[in-house]
């Protein structure tokens, strides 16, 4: 007899088209992360093809976990801005300073610690304003940038905390992808702009889930639960009166290339291709059996590890270490980032690195794909390692 998937808190309908038909692609069963419970079910939606997570946790457990969980809550000597979002800021000036005048009033939603803000203060920018859920941005935003207008709050608190109704350019980078209410939400922002008003938002391609190929269902990660193509995404903006005025897939190295797009009520200037999206069942199909080799790797070994990562990778793994009957041999789990130490991944409190010192000789099994080499570089001499991925340097 095959077992029941089993059912998840909340579900809700396509955030696109609000039909409730999801064909369902995959089971994202996750180990709980200090005490909350990421895990969710992604359905392709039968009447317009958008992939989503259609049974996830209620709203409220994301809007704990990103006021828990930030990695801008760090000190300000452990924040900086790395090559990628390098590469995402000016991206985003690229496409935007052509089209806005000098005196532009910018919102930038899930603005983090203001980095993109800062931006656009370099570029001469002066109306500037943010909004995020981590409760140092504020004042990290000052320190850093001199930026006086950033509040700490959700998106929902956007509406009564930013001047929407002034704005002339909302940015939306990288927050499409984790909204769980994504049509209510971000309906009521665009309804209290000015009908002169654009919209820049940036997310993973799924055009690209597959170039190259990545870690096995890391595009799953423990917040993403929209996955959004050229087409999608402009069928979204579509459904508010918004039509693309630029639209790019970005490359990243290290990471998923990013769908750009600016839109606005100004009808479309010229037709805009939308590149082939990637078979999801592609993706599906690639991320099964690399897992599957990864597992076999583990399942090889008879001896003790540590765990060197606290990510999604982890929270994924670890059930599937309990099914392969493993778990019984892992030590602890570590990890670089100070914000997750003394929090619980699993059934495990989360270690910082230096707990290795203290076991010269331990293996380590690296749980991460983009940091795999490095990780193991950084542990050469000291610690035999299980790496999961096959990777050139």
């Amino acid at each position: 007899m095959v077992e029941p998937l089993p059912a998840y808190p909340w579900r809700r309908p396509c955030p696109i088209c609000q039909a409730d038909q999801p064909q369902p692609v995959y089971d994202n069963h996750m180990a709980q992360l200090d005490g909350l419970d990421m895990s969710y079910r992604i359905g392709q939606c039968i009447q317009c093809g958008f992939a989503y997570a259609y049974e996830l946790p209620p709203p409220e457990t994301y809007e704990k976990y990103y006021r828990s969980l930030s990695k801008y809550d760090q000190p300000l000597n452990q924040i900086s801005i790395c090559a990628v979002d390098h590469a995402r800021i000016e991206k985003t000036l690229a496409i935007c300073l052509p089209l806005l005048p000098r005196d532009a009033l910018i919102s930038d939603i899930g603005c983090g610690f203001g980095a993109l803000l800062s931006a656009f203060k370099a570029a001469g920018f002066l109306r500037l304003h943010g909004i995020d859920p981590a409760p140092a941005s504020t004042t990290t935003a000052a320190r850093l940038f001199g930026l006086e207008h950033i509040r700490t709050g959700s998106l929902r608190d956007a509406i009564g905390q930013l001047p929407l109704a002034e704005t002339d350019l909302l940015c939306l980078t990288g927050v499409a992808e984790h909204l769980p209410c994504l049509n209510q939400d971000l309906g009521c922002l665009l309804e209290v702009l000015p009908e002169h008003a654009m919209v820049l938002l940036e997310v993973p391609a799924l055009e690209r889930f597959l170039s190259p190929p990545g870690e096995a269902y890391g595009e799953f990660s423990l917040e993403h639960i929209q996955y959004f193509s050229t087409q999608t995404l402009t069928g979204l903006m579509a459904s508010f009166g918004f039509s693309p005025q630029v639209l790019s897939i970005y490359e990243f190295q290290g990471c998923t290339d990013s769908l750009f797009g600016l839109f606005s009520r100004r009808a479309q200037t010229e037709g805009i291709s939308a590149p082939p999206a990637a078979s999801l069942e592609d993706y599906l199909d690639y991320s099964a059996k690399s897992l599957e080799n990864g597992l076999q790797r583990i399942a090889n070994r008879s001896d003790p590890f540590v765990i060197f990562g606290a990510g999604s990778h982890t929270a994924r793994l670890l059930p599937q270490l309990e099914q392969l009957g493993v778990a019984s041999r892992i030590i602890a789990i570590v990890d670089n980032n100070l914000n997750l130490w003394g929090k619980k991944l699993g059934n495990f409190i989360i270690q910082p690195c230096d707990f290795l010192t203290a076991m010269p000789g331990c293996t380590v099994l690296v749980s991460s794909f983009n940091a795999q080499n490095a990780i193991a570089t950084q542990l050469a001499g000291r610690h035999p390692t299980i790496l999961l991925y096959d990777l050139d340097e």
